[in-house]
């Protein structure tokens, strides 16, 4: 009986020589291959802050105070969020926050503004900021 125990572990070590012994032959025959690497291409649209955005603006069209708000003595800020075109246009807004009869003249205002690409890699593409427009009745007298 011992001597069949001691057969069992014998063929077992065998089988680990035997097993690691084509391992390694497979490792030298063929080496691993290399991991595929992402490729990074040139994003759609890339997000600038409002100080940046305000260095390319190259046409500023005022917003038309709204008489309804002048009336009424409605001051404050509307917030937008803007997408430009690598040519410069501006292709869509949100209102982020602000009046409602201040943010219509803000978005009717800032959708006539033109900046300058943003160049990415000497290439223009598309950007989204933010774009404050701050209405003030003493300005307005």
């Amino acid at each position: 009986m011992p001597a069949l125990g001691f057969l069992r572990l014998w063929v077992w070590a065998g089988a680990l020589t035997l097993s690691a012994t084509l391992v390694a032959q497979d490792a030298k025959e063929s080496p691993p291959k290399p991991l595929p690497v992402p490729e990074v291409g040139t994003p759609v649209r890339v997000r600038v802050s409002e100080k940046i955005s305000q260095t390319l603006l190259v046409a500023k069209v005022p917003p038309h105070y709204p008489d309804e708000a002048r009336a009424k003595h409605i001051e404050g800020s509307v917030v937008l969020v803007t997408e430009i075109s690598p040519e410069g246009a501006v292709e869509s807004m949100k209102v982020v926050s602000g009046d409602s009869l201040l943010a219509t003249a803000a978005t009717e205002a800032v959708k006539q503004w033109k900046y300058k690409p943003f160049l990415l890699n000497r290439k223009p593409i598309a950007v989204e900021t933010q774009v404050t427009v701050r209405f003030t009745l003493s300005a307005q007298r």
